[in-house]
């Protein structure tokens, strides 16, 4: 795998969790902060706050499609092991991304690839 690459994910696959710990509280601060009474409109933070939740939430998109192309590819798991990855990585991603680059992807060795071997030889031959 090509040593950006592998880095490039190792950064964004940490985002989903820390903005998720983000939006949590931020949602808290909005619930016990209610306004007593109507406001004069939407604030321009919210408006922000969408957005960034709109480019976190198409970030965890193609995270899950690269870290499953990434099972399928690059990496010498059976397959049950990366059935049950992919899964996680459906499920709870912003949990198990930064796990799956932790264990795995960081130990990569360095090669021209984006998801580590071609096809021809990371599949066993019979």
């Amino acid at each position: 795998m090509k040593p950006w690459v592998r880095n490039t994910v190792g950064v964004l696959c940490h985002v989903p969790g820390i903005y998720m710990l983000f939006f949590m509280a931020f949602m808290i601060l909005m619930i016990t902060n209610a306004p007593k009474e109507n406001g004069h409109g939407m604030p321009i933070w919210f408006a922000v706050i969408f957005i960034f939740h709109i480019f976190v939430m198409f970030l965890m998109f193609l995270l899950m499609a690269f870290f499953v192309i990434w099972l399928l590819k690059g990496i010498t798991l059976s397959t049950e092991a990366k059935v049950i990855w992919a899964i996680g990585s459906f499920m709870i991603g912003p949990i198990i991304m930064p796990i799956l680059y932790w264990l795995y992807l960081r130990k990569m060795p360095d090669g021209p690839y984006f998801f580590g071997a071609p096809l021809s030889e990371a599949s066993p031959q019979a």
